[in-house]
C-alpha cells in the first residue's frame, strides 16, 4: 500500500488525422466549393444524408472542386473526400 503508480503511454498533442477539408459556402443554396490540401488531389468525393444513403459520388483531380447541390433537399449532409492516403469528412447544410 502507499505505492505510487507511474503513468505510462504516449502523449501526442497532434491529431492522428488532420482534417484539411474546407466546404463553403455553408449553409449552401445551389453549389458548394470543396478544398483539400491533401496531395495529390486525385481522389473521390461522396455526399451522404443523415441516414447514410449516398446521394452523390464524383472523382476529383484538383485541390478545389465546385459541386452542384441544387437538386438536394434542404437539410444536413456529410461530405467525404478519400484518396489512397487519407479520408476527410465534413458537414454542410443545404437550404
Amino acid at each position: 500500500m502507499g505505492t505510487t503508480t507511474a503513468a505510462t503511454g504516449v502523449r501526442n498533442s497532434q491529431p492522428l488525422v488532420s482534417n484539411t477539408l474546407k466546404i463553403y459556402p455553408n449553409p449552401a443554396f445551389n453549389k458548394i466549393i470543396i478544398e483539400t490540401s491533401a496531395m495529390p488531389a486525385k481522389g473521390q468525393i461522396s455526399i451522404t444524408n443523415l441516414n447514410g444513403e449516398e446521394l452523390f459520388r464524383r472523382q476529383v483531380t484538383a485541390p478545389k472542386t465546385v459541386v452542384d447541390v441544387s437538386s438536394l433537399a434542404s437539410g444536413v449532409y456529410f461530405l467525404k473526400y478519400s484518396d489512397e492516403r487519407t479520408v476527410q469528412v465534413g458537414k454542410f447544410i443545404k437550404y
